[in-house]
C-alpha cells in the first residue's frame, strides 16, 4: 500500500527540497570563489618566486639566509627616501568563522509562499575587550533582513530581525601585554533564508535565516616605522561628472526681446513726420 501524505507533510517536503537547492547553489558559488582565490594566490606566489629565485641563486652556501626568508628592502637611492611613519601595527591576530541560525516568527502576508534573504549588517562598530586570562571578547549587534515572495516570485513585504549583544571569546597568547590593544573586525553575510514552519493552510509561521560570520581579532599598537618611500603620490586624474536627470540648460543670448525696428515703426501712431 502506498503511504498517503497530508497536505502539511507535502508542503514541508517541498520546502525541504527548495532549501536543499538553495544550499547547493550557495555551495557552488562558494566553491567557484574559492577556486578563483586559489588561482590568484598561486599566480602571486609564482610571481614572487620568479623575483626571489635569482636572489637565492646569488646567495653563497655559507650564508645563513634561508630560502624562505624575505628579501630585505633595497638601500635608499637618490629617488628613494626613508620616512618615519606613525602606523598601527598588528602584533597578533586570529580568525573565527561561524554560522548563526536566526529564527523568526513573523506576521506574514496571506499571499506569501516563500522568503528570500536581503542581507545582514552591523548596527554599530564592534567593541573588543582584553580579559585577564589571555583572552579577548568581542561584542556586536547586527540586523538581518529578508522579504516575502508571492507565488510569482514578486516581493510583497520585508522584515528586519535584530540580534543584540552577540559575543565571542578567543585565546590570544599576547593578550594583556603592556601597550597592546584589542581590535575586532566582523564581516557578515546572509547565506540563506527559508520557511521552517507552515500552518495548516500553508501560511508562513516561522522563518530561519543562516548568517555567516567572519570575525578577525587583532592585538595592535601605534608605533613609528622607518620605510623607504618614493615621495608623494602623483596628482590624481579629474573626476567624471555625474549627469543628472534634467537636460543641460543652454540659454540663448541675449535674453532680451528681439529688436524688430520695422514692426516698431508700423505700430507707432504718435510719430512725427
Amino acid at each position: 500500500m502506498q503511504k498517503k501524505f497530508s497536505l502539511k507533510e507535502a508542503r514541508k517536503a517541498k520546502d525541504s527540497v527548495i532549501k536543499r537547492k538553495k544550499i547547493q547553489k550557495i555551495q557552488q558559488v562558494q566553491q567557484t570563489q574559492q577556486a578563483q582565490q586559489t588561482q590568484q594566490v598561486q599566480k602571486v606566489q609564482q610571481n614572487i618566486q620568479t623575483k626571489i629565485q635569482p636572489k637565492i641563486q646569488e646567495t653563497k652556501p655559507t650564508d645563513k639566509i634561508e630560502k624562505e626568508a624575505l628579501i630585505p628592502c633595497p638601500p635608499p637611492t637618490p629617488s628613494v627616501e626613508v620616512d618615519t611613519l606613525l602606523v598601527t601595527k598588528v602584533f597578533q591576530e586570529c580568525r573565527v568563522v561561524d554560522t548563526n541560525e536566526i529564527i523568526d516568527a513573523p506576521v506574514a502576508p496571506a499571499a506569501a509562499v516563500d522568503v528570500e534573504c536581503l542581507g545582514a549588517e552591523l548596527i554599530a562598530p564592534p567593541t573588543c575587550v582584553i580579559n585577564f586570562d589571555n583572552t579577548v571578547t568581542v561584542t556586536f549587534s547586527f540586523v538581518t533582513a529578508y522579504q516575502f515572495l508571492d507565488i510569482n516570485g514578486n516581493p510583497i513585504g520585508d522584515v528586519q530581525v535584530v540580534q543584540t549583544d552577540e559575543t565571542r571569546t578567543v585565546l590570544l597568547s599576547r593578550a594583556g601585554e603592556p601597550n597592546l590593544e584589542c581590535l575586532a573586525e566582523v564581516f557578515l553575510e546572509c547565506l540563506l533564508c527559508f520557511v521552517s514552519e507552515r500552518g495548516t493552510t500553508g501560511g508562513i509561521l516561522e522563518v530561519t535565516c543562516c548568517v555567516g560570520k567572519q570575525i578577525v581579532f587583532k592585538l595592535v599598537a601605534n608605533v613609528q616605522l622607518q620605510i623607504p618611500t618614493y615621495g608623494y603620490a602623483p596628482e590624481p586624474p579629474d573626476c567624471e561628472e555625474v549627469l543628472g536627470e534634467c537636460p543641460e540648460f543652454t540659454p540663448i543670448w541675449p535674453p532680451y526681446p528681439p529688436q524688430n525696428l520695422l514692426n516698431a515703426q508700423s505700430n507707432c501712431r504718435r510719430c512725427k513726420k
